[in-house]
């Protein structure tokens, strides 16, 4: 992912913001008070996104245009009245429109935060499933390393929930008040975040994985044998040996013993392995020793072979579902194991 572009009209009621980013990398200077934090925290909100800040923060209008996947995505956050309308380019019919948290009268301060904690959480967990939060949550987490100090980072989550204006009144602090040592921490913060994610990505993906084994136990079609009788093809050959190697993982991915599916599966590949040698050899005819008929080998076989084309269909579905969840688990953890290779080899 690559950010292209921030705009933002009336940030903190008069910043204006047209900022476009380089492809490699990008400084954002300035005197005091010009909106360089203001800035790094709006784009922060709309990649994490932080709905206490979007709601709580003043302005009318942020865009976030980004290069994700080849695609130009924007993202962006309006103000309309009480209520803040978070969209993305890709669902022009979708948007998420929430109001910031109203602490009530009778509520302690000592509360406030709890209480608004629990409001946006509530939020999230409401519309987990909304084509725009999905979206942002699968894009790559933002990460200052410290080079802003005063930015959304990692160390704030004690003042993630807080009320706005307690939020914004610890936020401005000197901005040499902390050190890199501290930014390298928030690195190791997103890498912990990013650990958790990929295992409720995970923990989806195996109920996915139980919910398509199932559906396909129950995909019955019917029997039906050609009337032409033909060797298998290459492809077809193929297949059955990827499904044998990907069903060999089944013990692990069901936490069962390997001899449960040996004993399930084994029958059936060996009874195809006999099929298919008596096809391969030389024909050979031999006479039944009840009534004198006279069978062709290669015939008998192909017979057999076509007659079980509906387990071969069958392993090779479970074998694409096994496939599809490897190759699903393998992009979710290829940058947390690229991250960890690099630690262990001490590279950047």
């Amino acid at each position: 992912m690559k950010i292209r572009r921030f705009t933002g009209r009336a940030v903190n009621g008069y910043l204006k913001f047209d900022i476009s980013f380089f492809d490699d990398l990008t400084f954002i200077t300035g005197i005091n008070g010009t909106g360089k934090t203001s800035a790094l925290n709006s784009i922060a909100a709309l990649l994490l996104p932080r709905l206490d800040y979007l709601a709580g923060e003043y302005f009318e209008q942020i865009t976030l245009e980004i290069l994700h996947k080849n695609k130009k995505i924007e993202l962006s956050a309006t103000k309309t009245g009480p209520e803040t309308d978070l969209r993305c380019s890709l669902f022009p019919d979708e948007q998420l429109t929430f109001e910031a948290f109203v602490p009530p009268d009778s509520l302690p301060m000592h509360r406030v935060q709890e209480y608004e904690d629990e409001y946006y959480k509530e939020i999230l967990a409401r519309n987990m499933k909304h084509p725009v939060l999905a979206y942002i949550e699968d894009l790559p987490t933002p990460m200052y390393l410290g080079l802003d100090r005063r930015s959304l980072s990692a160390d704030t989550d004690r003042i993630r929930y807080a009320p706005s204006s307690i939020r914004r009144r610890q936020m401005r602090k000197n901005i040499f008040g902390r050190s890199m040592g501290q930014g390298l921490n928030e690195a190791l913060y997103f890498a912990q975040e990013r650990f958790q994610k990929n295992r409720r990505q995970e923990s989806r993906l195996d109920a996915k994985f139980r919910e398509n084994l199932f559906l396909s136990l129950l995909d019955f079609k019917p029997i039906s044998i050609s009337r032409k009788l033909e060797k298998p093809s290459k492809k077809e050959l193929q297949s059955i040996e990827e499904a044998r190697t990907n069903l060999k993982r089944l013990p692990k991915l069901l936490n069962v013993s390997e001899e449960i599916i040996s004993n399930n599966l084994d029958p059936l590949f060996k009874f195809l392995d006999e099929k298919l040698s008596v096809i391969n050899r030389p024909t050979k005819r031999k006479e039944s020793e009840e009534d004198g008929l006279i069978f062709d080998e290669t015939f008998e076989a192909l017979f057999e072979w076509s007659y079980n084309k509906t387990h071969i269909a069958k392993i090779n579905v479970l074998s694409n579902i096994i496939s599809d969840y490897n190759n699903e688990t393998e992009a979710i953890f290829k940058r947390e194991n690229e991250f960890l290779a690099r630690i262990i080899h001490g590279t950047a």
